[in-house]
């Protein structure tokens, strides 16, 4: 007697989602026909160590991030991929360096998916956070959540919260 392999549904289309902050995080959703959506791949935002102020510290790491998404865009099923990318924007009581930071990240992350021309959609934080129902809730809660949602992320931590965020955000590019 011969046994046949059950064929494995392959998803329809790829979603990554990216939250663009030097603590960051990029997560690659795949949606399948039927509704389902697994989170396949994540990773913090690349980095590098950095002199500033003459402390050692972190800065983006360009080509890691490039790689990164070059690599989860190559691997999107059917070539039917879009990134999801929050939009930098300022909140009362934070650090101007910070924000820049973020803007910084933002706008590096723009141009990476403007050169591999993938098509991206720009979510606010307050919108992604209300869908989520993290409006006015801290990092660990983005993380708690994160969890809840997909079992794949069960083992992050709360000072991985920029992977859990990348993996909330890009819930909003699996909307149809």
């Amino acid at each position: 007697m011969t046994t046949q392999a059950i064929p494995t549904p392959s998803p329809m289309r790829r979603v990554i989602g990216i939250d663009p902050g030097l603590t960051g995080g990029v997560a690659a959703l795949d949606v399948f026909e039927s509704g389902r959506i697994a989170c396949s791949a994540f990773e913090p935002t690349p980095t590098l160590p950095a002199m500033r102020n003459r402390k050692l510290g972190t800065d983006f790491d360009v080509r890691g991030m490039y790689t990164l998404l070059r690599r989860l865009v190559a691997n999107s099923p059917q070539g039917l991929c879009i990134v999801v990318l929050e939009r930098a924007s300022t909140r009362p009581g934070q650090h101007a360096s910070s924000v820049l930071r973020t803007g910084e990240g933002f706008g590096l992350w723009r141009g990476l998916v403007a050169a591999l021309d993938v098509r991206v959609q720009y979510v606010t934080p307050k919108t992604w956070k209300t869908r989520a129902q993290l409006l006015h809730a801290d990092k660990k809660a983005s993380v708690l959540r994160a969890k809840e949602r997909f079992p794949e992320l069960a083992e992050l931590r709360a000072s991985q919260h920029g992977i859990a965020e990348a993996a909330l955000i890009a819930v909003m590019g699996t909307v149809t």
